[in-house]
């Protein structure tokens, strides 16, 4: 009886190792915590990067959803977004992204964070971006904040300056 009893735990532990490992690629890992998603949203952010560097409004443009490509406002925000950052971009940290699921929409998070220009000036960038949703006019970017910071620091962080911000999203 132990014998048996002794093999069917072997068994289904067995199983479920097989089940946790044959998922470990696609799952999180302390390299790239939220698995390929982390890495969507990094390669996100640096398109918005080399975007902002180059000055290449018809790139950026491209990567929003339909629903604010197609709004009043939209080219003259895009406008306001590549003329906000004051100087030449000289370093920046791309800190991936989170990300968030619900039934009818899964979406990534990019942020940009540290943006340092010649000039002295610090920016920080959220993004979110719909990599499912059963509305297909709201797949892409849709929601963009830059913000310009300050000189003040918060638990280590650079502050975000009231006001001096450009916001782009859909309601």
């Amino acid at each position: 009886m132990k014998k048996i009893l002794f093999c069917i735990a072997i068994f289904v532990i067995s199983i479920i190792l097989t089940l946790l490992s044959g998922c470990n690629s696609k799952l999180s890992s302390p390299q790239n915590p939220l698995g390929d998603k982390s890495k969507a949203a990094e390669e996100i952010g640096e398109e918005v990067m080399s975007c902002l560097k180059s000055g290449d409004a018809v790139s950026l443009k491209a990567m929003f959803c339909d629903e604010l490509k197609n709004s009043d406002d939209f080219d003259a925000k895009i406008d306001e977004v590549m003329g906000f950052i004051d100087g030449k971009i000289i370093s920046y940290e791309n800190d991936g992204g989170s990300g968030g699921r619900e039934e009818t929409w899964e979406k990534i998070r990019p942020e940009l964070t540290n943006i340092e220009t010649d000039t002295g000036k610090y920016y920080h960038i959220y993004m979110s971006v719909y990599i499912k949703n059963e509305d297909s006019d709201k797949l892409g970017m849709h929601m963009f904040q830059i913000n310009m910071l300050g000189d003040e620091y918060e638990n280590g962080d650079r502050m975000i300056l009231d006001g001096n911000r450009v916001t782009l999203y859909v309601k």
